[in-house]
């Protein structure tokens, strides 16, 4: 795993690190492809206990979740980490009545997700201007 600096991309910009968290790997690997191309840094999790302790060692910015998951869920995930935003996805469909009752949530996603959109909910919660 490739350790990545805080200090910006070569234009003055901070970086944003967004940690994605899904226990499909090539979910994962494709998500954060996507995001480090369009200048973010990423950080990798496969199950909720893996993600709690990179977000508490790391400190992503933004955290890409997915709901459901063995051993802890996206919810789990997010009440231990009440302070991280929290962008929930899942392939199971729209559950905006627990999704909504998260004060970290900036929403949620269907997979297979539009990544576009995606960027562009990240960048809004971030206050990154396009």
């Amino acid at each position: 795993m490739k350790k990545v600096s805080k200090k910006g991309n070569g234009n003055g910009k901070k970086k944003f690190k967004i940690e994605v968290v899904d226990d499909h790997v090539q979910t994962v690997i494709s998500l954060c492809q996507y995001l480090d191309n369009n200048g973010f840094e990423t950080i990798q999790a496969y199950n909720g206990k893996e993600a709690i302790e990179k977000a508490n060692k790391e400190n992503p910015d933004l955290i890409v979740l997915d709901i459901r998951m063995e051993g802890l869920s996206g919810y789990d995930v997010a009440r231990a980490l009440p302070k991280k935003k929290v962008l929930f996805m899942s392939g199971f469909g729209f559950e905006d009545t627990e999704v909504s009752s998260f004060k970290n949530s900036i929403g949620f996603m269907e997979k297979p997700m539009n990544l576009k959109e995606m960027v562009s909910k990240i960048k809004s919660a971030l206050k990154i201007s396009e």
